[in-house]
């Protein structure tokens, strides 16, 4: 049985559709909603740690943590268009979300994490 089709796929852009009438948004969507759930889940157990200072809004900090892993790990393109490596990019969000929410008990922790690694 086909699906009834709401929206015409935008097959020049996968990234536009509605949920079932194209493949590749789909596949993005549900990685997008994970991606989103996973942040979230870490950054609630980081302020229930008191690990996250506690002034930090949640829902920008999921925000600017899914929209960072979506568009420069998953994408790739921002590594390639500065010419730089992923784990550079990856290294640089690390240190300027770190510095930025983690209390200082938070980054005591997060040092000896990387200490012993």
């Amino acid at each position: 049985m086909s699906k009834n089709r709401n929206h015409e796929a935008d097959i020049e852009n996968p990234n536009k559709g509605t949920k079932g009438t194209n493949e590749t948004y789909d596949k993005m969507t549900d990685m997008d909603n994970m991606v989103t759930n996973i942040t979230r889940t870490m950054i609630k157990k980081g302020k229930d740690q008191h690990m996250i200072k506690e002034d930090i809004n949640n829902e920008v900090l999921v925000e600017m943590v899914s929209v960072f892993i979506k568009n420069m790990v998953i994408n790739q393109q921002t590594a390639t268009r500065l010419n730089i490596s992923n784990n550079e990019v990856f290294d640089t969000f690390i240190n300027v979300i770190f510095d930025g929410t983690l209390s200082e008990e938070g980054k005591k922790q997060y040092e000896q994490s990387i200490s012993t690694n």
